[in-house]
């Protein structure tokens, strides 16, 4: 009876004990959600099924709309997933995305929310998608223009809501694109406040896991390409603009990735898929042409199969190792306590 008893108790714990989570963190990035695409697809051939099923999607801007895109296929079904957010950015056009207001830049400009019209997204999605059964937990980031706080919006959402409602305001570029309305909020792009909601997937995780050690995250940038020694030291004033662009471009959206092994230091973060070198020249990333898309789609499948070939968490060394000399940003941090500690996601959208 003495052995039977601590048998009983062992059994009793195994069985609530919580069950490991995989989450999929996507920057924001606007028509570089191609590169995305790719990469995503790269990860699912180099790795399989098996390693690429994800529980938790988090997505910012253009994330979310891959986020969103990529969960309407449940977990086991990852060839045709990739597949069709391949397919899906193929036919994403310009004029797909965005058309001019009938009276032109003025109109939006002057009495628009902003310089072109995005209401044909609507008709574009509607067209294409095989279901609008969400089949993965996601996270969609976004900004309410009107309070300036961060707000999340989840899978508990109707379709139509979610995708356009919430993640179009989530990629609601301020200026070109227009703001939207929902719920007594005014959404606006997510990457105004942050490009990498690693904390909303965490938070989403913890649904289901105990411990921050059930739970391993990868993250697709868009942004951030790596950084290279130059010699720099006979450049004129434009090479030292561009370099400082350069620079400064790389250690804002790396910020984000070393905050987050700052504050999550228990999570498993395998692999980080970055642009190895820039994708464009881009001034606000719009371009949505089917030669651009194609392009950063391949390039995604590349620079994916070429990380997990180097293996697991080299890049997130490299990123520590580069930016060590920076101590945490105060701001960000608590931002990211605030998440893992104050926010509840619900489908009404929750302020940060």
């Amino acid at each position: 009876m003495n052995i039977i008893i601590p048998f009983i108790v062992l059994l009793l714990s195994a069985s609530v004990q919580g069950a490991p989570c995989r989450a999929l963190v996507l920057e924001g990035g606007g028509d570089r959600g191609a590169y995305q695409a790719g990469a995503i697809r790269g990860m699912y051939e180099e790795l399989g099924s098996n390693e690429t099923t994800y529980d938790v999607i988090s997505g910012i801007s253009v994330g979310a709309v891959n986020a969103v895109a990529y969960s309407l296929y449940p977990p086991g079904e990852e060839e045709k997933a990739t597949k069709w957010l391949m397919d899906f950015w193929k036919g994403m056009q310009r004029d797909k995305v965005f058309v001019n207001w009938p009276y032109y830049i003025l109109e939006g400009v002057f009495y628009e929310g902003g310089i072109f019209d995005t209401s044909v997204f609507v008709d574009y999605v509607n067209s294409v998608v095989p279901t609008k059964d969400v089949q993965k937990k996601v996270s969609v980031g976004a900004v309410d223009s009107r309070t300036g706080q961060f707000v999340r919006f989840t899978e508990e959402l109707e379709f139509d809501d979610l995708a356009f409602k919430a993640t179009r305001g989530s990629a609601a570029i301020p200026g070109a694109f227009p703001p939207v309305e929902f719920r007594n909020m005014t959404l606006y792009d997510g990457g105004v406040a942050m490009m990498l909601d690693v904390a909303g997937a965490v938070d989403r995780c913890k649904e289901t896991a105990d411990v921050d050690e059930e739970i391993t995250i990868d993250i697709v940038m868009c942004n951030g390409n790596t950084i290279n020694k130059e010699d720099t030291s006979e450049y004129n004033s434009i090479s030292n603009y561009l370099r400082f662009k350069e620079i400064r471009k790389y250690r804002e959206s790396m910020r984000w990735i070393a905050d987050a092994l700052t504050n999550f230091p228990r999570v498993n973060f395998r692999y980080l898929v970055v642009p190895n070198k820039p994708l464009d020249n881009e001034w606000v990333p719009i371009n949505f042409s089917e030669e651009h898309n194609e392009r950063l789609m391949q390039r995604g499948i590349e620079d994916a199969k070429e990380v997990i070939r180097e293996g697991p968490k080299k890049l997130y060394s490299e990123v520590e190792k580069y930016l060590s000399d920076v101590p945490t940003n105060p701001v960000q941090t608590e931002a990211f306590e605030g998440f893992t500690k104050r926010v509840k996601n619900n489908p009404m959208g929750i302020s940060i």
